[in-house]
């Protein structure tokens, strides 16, 4: 079997941040693909095609008429135009906060005309959902975000594709990217619950996240190079609501 994460770590490693993947021109040329496929894929008509993420659902069942998301770590905007086709009769005034060389190739889309586009949070303003789609596992300062994050008072925050589980501890691993390593953190669920319980939110929804990327793998992470008590067996997709 052939293991996508390697080490136990405390910390985020720091041989591995220097690579800066997702700087590199492989990283960049590859999103640059994808944005191509989804700009086309939108003018298309008719429905969104299904996403696995639960944001489309979230945004739809707010009865307000005008709502805020903030997609973190949102790469290059493609649940932004799920979300246009599927929720109807909304306002959504949406952000996407991501590295700056993702930001300049939205920008030179024209995408800055219908997101707006960011690199760090914008305290102050108020985000109705705050989501997190596939990226949390890469914050390193992960408690330090949320607690900005939380400024912005959300009634909703969502993780999906997020690795975590009932495991031990909280660490960090390094995850394999061709010849490059990402450092990543492989959560013990509880350490996000009480954090956010603590801060006024409750979990509100939980279940396992199967993605496409999990089908390869016969529907197990092939994580068996771990001890079993660092072990979890899915990514996981959770929902917090303000109390």
């Amino acid at each position: 079997m052939k293991f996508i994460w390697h080490g136990i770590n405390k910390s985020f490693d720091k041989k591995a941040k220097k690579f800066n993947v997702f700087e590199n021109e492989r990283w960049l040329k590859k999103q640059t693909q994808n944005l191509s496929r989804v700009l086309k894929s939108h003018e298309q008509e008719g429905c969104s095609n299904y996403s696995e993420y639960c944001l489309s659902i979230i945004a739809a069942s707010i009865k307000k008429k005008k709502i805020s998301i903030l997609d973190y770590g949102g790469g290059i905007g493609e649940e932004y135009f799920k979300l246009k086709k599927s929720v109807k009769n909304k306002k959504i005034k949406f952000f996407l906060l991501e590295k700056k060389e993702i930001i300049e190739l939205l920008k030179r889309e024209g995408l800055n005309n219908e997101i707006f586009l960011l690199t760090k949070i914008k305290q102050n303003e108020k985000i109705d959902i705050i989501h997190f789609g596939s990226s949390f596992h890469y914050i390193e300062n992960w408690k330090s975000i949320l607690k900005k994050c939380i400024k912005c008072k959300p009634e909703y925050f969502i993780f999906a594709d997020i690795l975590c589980g009932e495991i031990d501890r909280t660490f960090s691993t390094n995850q394999l990217y061709y010849e490059k390593k990402i450092p990543i953190w492989i959560y013990k669920e509880d350490d996000i619950v009480n954090f956010l319980e603590a801060n006024n939110y409750q979990i509100y929804y939980k279940s396992n996240f199967k993605s496409e990327f999990i089908k390869k793998y016969k529907d197990v992470l092939p994580m068996t190079n771990f001890p079993k008590e660092l072990r979890i067996e899915y990514p996981r997709q959770l929902m917090f609501k303000i109390r």
